[in-house]
């Protein structure tokens, strides 16, 4: 279960338009089984576009998914998701996933990027991938989240 080295150390990178591929995202999460009516689905992109980042495309496409999963598992009787893609004025991307769902407590966020730690219907191992794969990128990642009433994950990444 080990995530591979470092992506910048196999120069597997290129430059990425990130709007295509949160828009690629929702597509294949709008035929996901997990989804019903009852949620909703919204994608917020910055007005000036194209917005790049240099990055290794199947890790970067594996971040959004995990996220995306996570949100609407975090809603199995439906509520809102959003995207949000941004620009900040340090030649960042910034890459905001917000639900209405369940939330995190305290308790489970100071491990949250721990293997195993979180509670899923998967491997246990998503969110501690996708914070390698992050931190890899020259990246971060915050977690904001009230039980009851959300989550919000910002990823930010160097803009290209």
């Amino acid at each position: 279960a080990r995530p591979s080295a470092n992506v910048f150390s196999n120069g597997e990178v290129s430059r990425l338009d990130v709007d295509e591929m949160i828009r690629e995202c929702l597509v294949l999460l709008r035929h996901s089984p997990e989804i019903s009516d009852r949620h909703i689905l919204d994608y917020e992109p910055p007005e000036q576009l194209p917005v790049t980042v240099k990055a290794n495309e199947t890790q970067i496409k594996q971040v959004f998914w995990n996220l995306s999963k996570n949100a609407i598992q975090a809603m199995p009787k439906g509520g809102e998701f959003t995207i949000k893609l941004k620009t900040t004025a340090g030649k960042r991307v910034q890459i905001i996933f917000e639900d209405t769902g369940k939330g995190i407590s305290s308790k489970q966020l100071e491990h949250i990027f721990e293997p195993f730690s979180a509670n899923s219907n998967g491997t246990g191992l998503g969110l501690s991938i996708v914070h390698k794969i992050v931190t890899d990128h020259n990246g971060k990642i915050d977690v904001k989240s009230e039980v009851g009433k959300g989550t919000k994950i910002t990823i930010e990444l160097p803009e290209h």
